[in-house]
Parts: structure tokens; C-alpha cells; sequence
């Protein structure tokens, strides 16, 4: 049952921790990166395993994918831009922070 207190504790949290903590902008933005670093060893590892033909096989001929190896490729490429996606938050949010002598507690 919600009787309104809880809000007043919200506000009190906010107002002494701060919304939109820099610092925990930057540790979440780092633990996504770290998260899309590993999503991305496993797509490369499966992409390894799979064997997906990229070059020219004999007489040029580019040979065609299966469904399998479509979805490999797409894992990857969508690892690839997880990756992107993360390190370009984290770098916004290590910009945003500041260096440490710059925090509000240092």
C-alpha cells in the first residue's frame, strides 16, 4: 500500500545523491562495455567454429550461405555495432565525469 511517505525519501535520496549521478553514469556505461566485449567474444568464437565462407573459393566463385552461416554473420555484425554503441556511451560519460579531481568528493 502506498501512502506517500516513500516519496519524500526519493526526493531526500535525490537531492543528497544526486539524479543523473556522473559517477554512476560512468560505472554503468563501463559495465555495458564490458557486457558488449563479451557478446562479442562469443560471436567470434561461433563465427571461428562455423566456418562461414568469405573469400573467392577456386575459379572466383563466392560461395553462398547458408542459413546458419546468415545468422552468424548478423550476430557478428550486430556485436560489432554493440560494441560501437557502448564504447561511444562510455566515452560520453568519462567526458561528462570529468577527472577525479573535479568530483564533488575528492
Amino acid at each position: 500500500m502506498y501512502d506517500g511517505r516513500s516519496e519524500g525519501v526519493v526526493q531526500l535520496y535525490d537531492e543528497w545523491v544526486g539524479v543523473g549521478s556522473y559517477e554512476r553514469d560512468a560505472r554503468r556505461a563501463r559495465a555495458g562495455y564490458v557486457a558488449a566485449l563479451r557478446l562479442l567474444a562469443r560471436a567470434m568464437t561461433t563465427f571461428e567454429t562455423a566456418g562461414v565462407s568469405l573469400e573467392p573459393g577456386p575459379g572466383g566463385r563466392i560461395e553462398p550461405w547458408t542459413d546458419e552461416d546468415r545468422a552468424v554473420m548478423i550476430a557478428c555484425a550486430e556485436a560489432w555495432h554493440e560494441i560501437v554503441q557502448r564504447r561511444q556511451a562510455y566515452d560520453s560519460a568519462m567526458r561528462a565525469l570529468g577527472e577525479p579531481g573535479s568530483w564533488p568528493h575528492a
